[in-house]
């Protein structure tokens, strides 16, 4: 008997109210994918992950305070940017199950329309909206499309010290777009702090908490985050960035505690101020107090981006 047969009787197996409180696979899939957040500099653009997926936007993502830091603006003023992205990638777990893990190749084609603007020399605000459509090779039950609109502000301190505020929507459909399973709104605070060792070099460190409104509520969770990273220009065109997290989820509608951690590494090339090309590995680790819903997994990935600004 294939897997998508059993995975119907796999889930009438778990008691009822945990069947209910599991968070869908899709939600957590989409924050690995959104590396926390690290200052960019004056002829990049952010990544598309930073608006994509419920996260930690990241923001993906996660993945979404500290994502929006103050960006040093090009010479000409271009407040709007669209930004499309396409990514072939592997997992290791694509249930975030604890047991019973299936890998699988999947496809994620992502775009997003941006505005931001700065508000004298400390304070920036931005709008985002996005759309991401995930496909995979074998196990297509768990194909989606995900929807992402939001606004926040930043505001730059001094020595390197941001705050930032952030509301996200983020609702997850079916890949034929005839079924809502998710939806969210969010808000996130937080604080960054960047350490500039040269002009090559520098190390980021924050720490968010995200307040999270969802639908079904039982998955309702506060995310409690600390993070820190480092960014090293290779060259004019290629950079590294690093990055580890670690979350505290308490589900408040449940009674259920979980210690989520993240690492990742990204490599990226970009030839021309349009285009990018990123190859990417993360690895994720849940641990909670109900051990059904233990979990580790290993993703990377390989994609084209695009911006164009006006």
């Amino acid at each position: 008997m294939t897997f998508r047969r059993l995975l119907p009787f796999a889930c009438l197996l778990l008691p009822s109210a945990i069947a209910l409180a599991q968070t869908p696979p899709q939600v957590d899939q989409s924050q690995l994918l959104n590396r926390p957040p690290a200052p960019t500099g004056p002829d990049e653009t952010r990544s598309l992950g930073e608006f994509v997926g419920s996260g930690a936007p990241a923001s993906p993502g996660d993945r979404d305070l500290g994502e929006q830091v103050i960006l040093k603006r090009q010479t000409k003023a271009t407040p709007w940017s669209f930004q499309a992205e396409a990514s072939v990638n592997g997992t290791s777990n694509v249930a975030l199950v604890n047991r019973g893990a299936r890998s699988d190749i999947f496809f994620l084609g992502q775009m997003a329309l941006a505005w931001q603007k700065k508000f004298g020399e400390n304070l920036l605000a931005e709008a985002t909206v996005s759309q991401g459509f995930f496909r995979y090779g074998e196990l297509t039950e768990f194909d989606f499309d995900t929807l992402n609109a939001g606004l926040g502000a930043t505001y730059q301190w001094k020595d390197g010290i941001s705050f930032a505020a952030r509301y996200n929507f983020n609702r997850l459909t079916t890949a034929t777009f005839d079924r809502e399973f998710f939806t969210q709104n969010s808000i996130t605070i937080g604080a960054q702090k960047t350490f500039s060792i040269n002009s090559a070099f520098f190390l980021y460190a924050g720490a968010n908490a995200r307040f999270n409104w969802n639908d079904p509520s039982v998955t309702t969770r506060e995310e409690y985050s600390i993070y820190g990273g480092a960014r090293a220009a290779l060259t004019r065109s290629i950079t590294v960035d690093a990055f580890l997290r670690g979350s505290y989820f308490d589900y408040v509608n449940f009674g259920r505690n979980d210690f989520n951690g993240a690492l990742g590494l990204t490599a990226r090339w970009s030839p021309r101020p349009w285009f990018a090309l990123t190859a990417s590995t993360s690895l994720g680790l849940n641990r909670s107090d109900l051990k059904v819903f233990d979990y580790k997994v290993a993703n990377g990935g390989l994609s084209l981006g695009a911006v164009f600004r006006f």
